[in-house]
């Protein structure tokens, strides 16, 4: 931003979006027949005329940054009253079913756990380049290494040093970064950091067997559902993994419910209070087999020097009976404390609201004049149900993890060219000659705010020649709408 250049709120509050995060964008469009807010996603800055100039946006970010001694601390920008009154019903909800879901989940674990064998990035495929404090790169459904620390585990002059490397660095190799300069800082700052942890800066409350059962059974709770865990490693003050994810969440998204299942448990065993964990998960994705080698004999050979009391080695092929992980999920549910509610997925759970025909059809002259008011959830079921199809509904928008299959084809050869459109028998012709094959006529006449994203995209090209790369984004784009019509119609059942 060139503040002289702006007007002054708007850097207050895009600052925020220049990191990791997600903001909630409320659309009053001007356009549309209804006069209904319209609700969208976005995880970059963005502007009030999101959908046209004559809009207007308000934004409104997940998270706010702000610097602290530790370095730059994030913080849920969620009214604390709103949050305790729902992980209440969330609470109450869980206790009541608390046996029910027990025997459900043991019912359902698979008499032999599946195996999976490491997925190496694929420098073919689309890669997610996100602008955290340094550029991060991702590319979904691959393995990672990935250290997660104690909230003590780093002194303050470590962190300094860190912060001083990061900017000689950006100072040295100006961003963007390619792969190669990543990897390069990546491994300094892996062998400065490894090599501080070693140490046993901090409590290392993890030389403590209990306390490393319930980190090791929150991370195997999943293990072979949402994640695979090839490797892991529990030392004294932190934890190495690698982890391929198998479900649409990302890494970081499980192992934050891992970390946040964690450290409720270590609190109520040792009667304390506060941070468990250090918010920063460092993630690598993993490149080649030799890569994917070389971090495994890391994780074997990290506590090498310390006594075998002190720290928990886990290997994925000795883990082959479903009887010892159902005992581990059992005593996870037994020892589990009071749930909290994750800002994600409280996000995911208005996201989702915001999409219910019914909730929309009910508001509707109230949505017209002011910003939509959030019902709280009846029970945890609703809650976690909504909030999975909200999270479902997120990534569709902001086009994360998407199919390179979409359903949607472009069959004929020709000019390219966009000159006439109309739909016919779910085939969008652009010319006379050339059309997309597997377009619905909903998702052809799906509105966004007073748009049908459908027609206006090509609308806006008319004359135009499509590259390669428009092609695939079109058929990105009817695939998001015929899975958003579909999974909205759900949302009421």
């Amino acid at each position: 931003y060139e503040l002289s250049k702006v007007v002054r709120p708007r850097e207050s509050i895009m600052k925020h979006l220049q990191k990791s995060n997600v903001s909630l964008c409320l659309i009053k469009v001007n356009s549309a027949v209804d006069g209904l807010f319209k609700v969208l996603v976005t995880s970059g800055i963005t502007d009030k005329t999101l959908l046209s100039s004559k809009d207007n946006t308000n934004v409104f970010p997940l998270y706010l940054y702000k610097e602290t001694w530790e370095g730059e601390e994030r913080i849920p920008n969620l009214n604390p009253d709103i949050v305790k009154k729902i992980a209440a019903i969330v609470d109450n909800a869980s206790e009541r079913c608390e046996m029910s879901t027990l025997m459900q989940r043991s019912e359902a674990l698979p008499t032999t756990l599946p195996t999976t064998t490491p997925r190496f990035v694929d420098l073919h495929e689309h890669i997610q380049i996100r602008a955290d404090a340094l550029p991060h790169w991702h590319q979904p459904g691959k393995t990672q290494f990935v250290t997660f620390r104690l909230y003590d585990s780093m002194p303050q002059e470590r962190l300094a040093e860190l912060k001083t490397l990061k900017d000689e660095w950006i100072k040295m190799h100006p961003l963007p970064w390619d792969d190669a300069t990543r990897c390069k800082y990546d491994k300094e700052v892996r062998r400065k950091t490894e090599k501080w942890l070693d140490n046993g800066y901090g409590s290392c409350i993890l030389r403590k067997a209990e306390i490393r059962k319930i980190v090791s059974d929150a991370l195997l709770h999943y293990h072979g559902q949402r994640y695979y865990i090839h490797h892991f490693v529990i030392m004294p003050n932190h934890i190495h993994l690698l982890i391929t994810p198998l479900a649409s969440n990302t890494v970081n998204e499980d192992l934050g419910s891992v970390k946040r299942f964690a450290a409720n448990a270590i609190n109520k065993m040792m009667g304390t209070r506060g941070e468990v964990w250090q918010r920063l998960v460092f993630d690598h994705m993993v490149r080649s087999e030799e890569s994917y080698n070389a971090f495994v004999k890391y994780i074997k050979e990290n506590p090498k020097n310390l006594p075998a009391d002190t720290y928990t080695l886990f290997d994925a092929s000795e883990l082959d009976n479903a009887s010892e992980r159902c005992e581990m999920s059992t005593q996870m549910q037994r020892s589990e404390a009071s749930p909290t509610v994750d800002p994600q997925e409280l996000f995911d759970y208005i996201y989702a609201v915001l999409h219910s025909p019914a909730y929309r059809t009910k508001y509707k002259e109230f949505l017209k004049i002011d910003f939509p008011r959030i019902p709280y959830p009846t029970d945890a079921e609703q809650y976690h149900r909504l909030a999975e199809k909200g999270a479902t509904l997120r990534r569709l928008h902001l086009m994360e993890g998407l199919p390179a299959k979409t359903g949607v084809t472009f069959p004929q050869e020709g000019s390219e060219k966009v000159e006439c459109l109309r739909w016919e028998d779910d085939r969008v012709y652009i010319n006379d000659v050339q059309y997309f094959e597997g377009v619905s006529e909903e998702a052809w006449n799906f509105y966004i705010g007073g748009y049908q994203p459908a027609q206006k995209w090509l609308k806006d090209r008319r004359g135009c020649t499509l590259s390669f790369e428009d092609v695939k984004h079109y058929q990105r784009i009817i695939y998001v709408l015929t899975q958003t019509a579909q999974i909205m119609n759900t949302i009421d059942e």
